[in-house]
């Protein structure tokens, strides 16, 4: 199977991720148009693009398949060549005859010498299968004279069970390695299957708005993902639950044996840290309101990587209290009220009268040693001589 889609895993996945923000953002116009566009539906994209990119990619797959091969090899270059170039000596001191001596050692395999010894594992394991062979068939001619010890035999033998068990993995890890490469491009090609319908959706959706229609053009969101050059991250920080943007939510990020990054989301809970170098990523998102989240990224070269967070508000934060001195003073309001329902005519003390008033919500705060009131519109309080000011009686 090929893979149906142009761009690399990397782009795929990012890109997929911006399409489910913009999912996010434009929900309800997408819904009007098919009911299946809901948060059910974008959490259900996200966890295709989730199983697809957990998948083990190139390298991941033939690591293990690499590692074993490594080691193939330096066992062949270390013992196996070793003790073949021994079982060579012994053949030669065991028969005097040059054209015996020949025969013999094709019989023991020396024939595949050059390739089996240039890691073709399936000659070498024949080798070792005849070397074996001919020392249990010819041990009384090798061991003659104090030529071949009697524990070399085992050597040879045991190199041989050992070759065959790794040949045997060898085969099988090459076979997963394939295996594991159909699977994942079988998870893309679904994932590029279903950003295809979404993005075709959202531009007829948005055909007579050219800003949101673009949110939906695979072309636009991979100018986004993959700039030429760069390296960079864009992400959105949104309430959980409701989904709200969350406005100065502060992103703080580092790469090992760096200093941190730090960045502030938007109005609109967005936030962009380019250039950044390629690696992995761990940091926090935190706003005063709400419980400290910690993340960790990758970032690939030449790819704009793009994270939706959702922070959880934070229950524990203290609530708003009047300070004493600050509590409503209502002995003050109750004085004005007894005062305008006795002397309707309003009240002379001094150089101040005081007039009848219609009390509102606005009259709230009085003092203690000093009455202040609170005007309301179309209510007169005071009436004052014109040679005195009202706060020189205060």
């Amino acid at each position: 199977m090929e893979p149906n889609y142009k761009e690399t895993q990397d782009e795929l996945y990012e890109g997929c991720e911006l399409l489910a923000t913009s999912m996010d953002e434009e929900i309800v116009p997408l819904g009007n148009f098919k009911a299946k566009y809901n948060a059910v539906f974008v959490a259900a994209f996200r966890g295709t693009i989730a199983t697809a990119k957990n998948l083990p990619d190139d390298d991941q797959r033939v690591a293990a398949h690499e590692i074993l091969r490594i080691k193939m090899v330096k066992f062949t270059d270390n013992k196996i060549r070793e003790s073949l170039g021994s079982l060579r000596l012994y053949i030669r001191d065991a028969y005097d005859d040059v054209d015996e001596r020949e025969v013999r050692l094709r019989e023991a395999g020396f024939n595949d010498y050059e390739q089996a010894l240039n890691y073709n594992w399936e000659k070498l394991k024949g080798f070792l299968k005849n070397a074996n062979d001919f020392i249990t068939n010819n041990l009384a001619d090798l061991t003659a004279n104090n030529n071949m010890p009697v524990t070399f035999p085992p050597i040879i033998s045991t190199i041989k069970t050992d070759l065959d068990a790794a040949v045997t993995n060898l085969l099988n890890l090459r076979e997963n390695a394939k295996q594991g490469t159909q699977a994942k491009i079988i998870a893309n090609n679904e994932l590029n299957k279903q950003k295809n319908a979404i993005c075709e959706d959202g531009q007829h959706v948005f055909r007579n708005d050219e800003a949101k229609c673009a949110q939906f053009v695979w072309d636009s969101i991979m100018q986004i993902v993959s700039p030429p050059g760069k390296a960079g991250l864009r992400f959105d920080v949104k309430e959980d639950i409701t989904n709200t943007p969350i406005a100065d939510a502060e992103g703080k990020f580092q790469k090992e044996g760096n200093p941190a990054i730090i960045t502030k989301t938007d109005k609109d809970g967005k936030g962009f840290i380019d250039s950044l170098e390629p690696g992995k990523y761990k940091g926090t998102i935190s706003h005063p309101d709400y419980v400290t989240l910690s993340v960790e990224f990758e970032i690939t070269t030449g790819v704009t990587s793009f994270k939706h967070w959702l922070l959880v508000k934070n229950l524990n934060q203290p609530q708003t209290k009047f300070s004493k001195a600050k509590q409503p003073r209502w002995s003050g309001l109750f004085c004005f009220l007894c005062i305008g329902f006795l002397f309707p005519q309003g009240l002379r003390l001094g150089t101040l009268r005081f007039l009848p008033f219609c009390i509102s919500p606005g009259l709230v705060n009085f003092g203690v040693k000093k009455t202040i009131l609170v005007a309301v519109k179309n209510c007169t309080l005071f009436e004052r001589q014109p040679t005195l000011s009202i706060y020189d009686k205060l």
